[in-house]
């Protein structure tokens, strides 16, 4: 079937459907290509040759990415489960980070989050995979993963899987001290410094702008869609062979509504489906907002997010006088009754794990010297936690203001993060 390339075409439906139907995809990329070498006209010198000229460039554009999605748009199938074998889900770190699947990790700005994502990373180039584990030594480890252990050093390790870390935080230098700071703690960490370094991929990002954010020249309020530093990403872990792209933090990656729903599947699917494709895992870290309901959700733009990914934890500070419903326990103080005083400590909590039924138990730990962050070196979550309680007495000897049930309303939604009763 002869098509004549011009751009009445590329924009016209009905020949549209016909180039997706009959047409082969050789041609529809070089039809792309024709497109894309007619974007080089030279500007007249006179003004309203110019505005033609700048008009028709965008036309052919706009030609160029419809094209392009027709050539790229993977068909809808149906699809069948009758002679599909049945496969054990794969994790890279159970049961926080499931292969192949986009995760979020949330928290206030301050705790700890970026040092999370690289004692993670650490673990997964030093070579530990939890697909190693027997089921018994996964049940046994949950509630202390190695990555918050010091001094353990006798790990299952197979091949190292190789990390992207995509930050718009930290530049290369200080990407290299936090590790190094890592190594000289963490002793999985120290003796496998050269395996971790040569698998271990920063990639700082403060001049390539978002991995999601309206095309360039549109409104803010245009949908958002993968941006050109997003394929770059791609094509980076593909080059690395990597098993874990992180992006430090949502924030400063995605420049759409957070609080759309639509955006926000938009997004997570787009890199699920990719993730899926390539078998790479996708961590990204978010910041959480200060009022005490929309933390306790997990993370901001909650409702939203929280449909769209299919795992979620959390690092955030707890009270030990706080039920789950997120209320302050009581008692006596004469003849009044008032809240118990806050007693923070900070833990690892999965919000949501669809893939993992001990999602929702907490891992206390507590900040080192230069931010990284150690479990409190307990083997039972009951242990950890009586471990937290008895920090918080020795590091906070200034009893705290009880407040009665009329003080709460005032002070719980606007507490600042840097408490002075958080446990470091």
């Amino acid at each position: 079937m002869a098509i004549e390339i011009n751009i009445d075409n590329i924009l016209n439906p009905e020949t549209l459907e016909s180039i997706e139907q009959d047409v082969s995809k050789d041609v529809q990329r070089e039809m792309a290509a024709q497109l894309q070498r007619d974007l080089a006209i030279s500007l007249p010198e006179d003004a309203e040759g110019k505005a033609k000229v700048t008009r028709d460039r965008q036309v052919l554009i706009d030609g160029i990415k419809t094209l392009d999605r027709i050539v790229n748009r993977p068909q809808i199938e149906v699809e069948s489960l009758k002679d599909r074998t049945l496969e054990d889900r794969n994790w890279l770190l159970y049961p926080l980070l499931p292969s192949a699947e986009v995760t979020l990790c949330t928290g206030q700005g301050g705790f700890g989050k970026s040092y999370l994502l690289l004692q993670i990373a650490c673990l997964l180039t030093a070579g530990f995979n939890d697909s190693a584990l027997t089921k018994e030594k996964i049940q046994a480890m949950t509630p202390y993963h190695y990555f918050l252990q010091p001094q353990i050093n006798d790990l299952d390790y197979t091949k190292p899987s190789p990390v992207v870390y995509a930050s718009y935080e930290d530049n290369l230098d200080e990407i290299n001290r936090r590790i190094h700071y890592i190594f000289g703690r963490f002793a999985f960490a120290e003796s496998r410094q050269h395996k971790i370094l040569s698998h271990f991929h920063p990639v700082p990002m403060r001049q390539h702008g978002p991995v999601w954010a309206p095309d360039l020249g549109k409104h803010i309020q245009t949908r958002s869609q993968a941006t050109d530093a997003a394929r770059q990403l791609q094509k980076i872990c593909k080059a690395r062979k990597a098993k874990l792209l992180i992006i430090d933090p949502l924030s400063a990656g995605f420049y759409g509504d957070e609080n759309s729903k639509a955006e926000a599947y938009a997004f997570i699917n787009w890199w699920a489906a990719w993730g899926e494709d390539t078998q790479t895992a996708v961590l990204i870290s978010a910041h959480l907002p200060k009022s005490t309901e929309a933390r306790r959700s997990g993370y901001s733009g909650a409702a939203a997010w929280e449909g769209a990914v299919r795992s979620l934890f959390t690092l955030d500070r707890f009270d030990l006088n706080e039920n789950e419903e997120g209320e302050r326990e009581k008692e006596k103080d004469g003849n009044r009754t008032v809240n118990k005083p806050r007693k923070w400590y900070l833990a690892i909590k999965g919000i949501k794990g669809n893939y993992a039924p001990t999602a929702k138990e907490e891992i206390p730990v507590i900040r080192g010297d230069y931010g990284w962050l150690e479990h409190t070196g307990k083997t039972t979550l009951e242990a950890a936690q009586q471990a937290a309680n008895e920090t918080y007495e020795s590091n906070n000897s200034t009893p705290t203001r009880k407040e009665t049930e009329t003080d709460e309303s005032e002070t719980d939604d606007n507490e600042e993060t840097d408490d002075p009763d958080i446990i470091f």
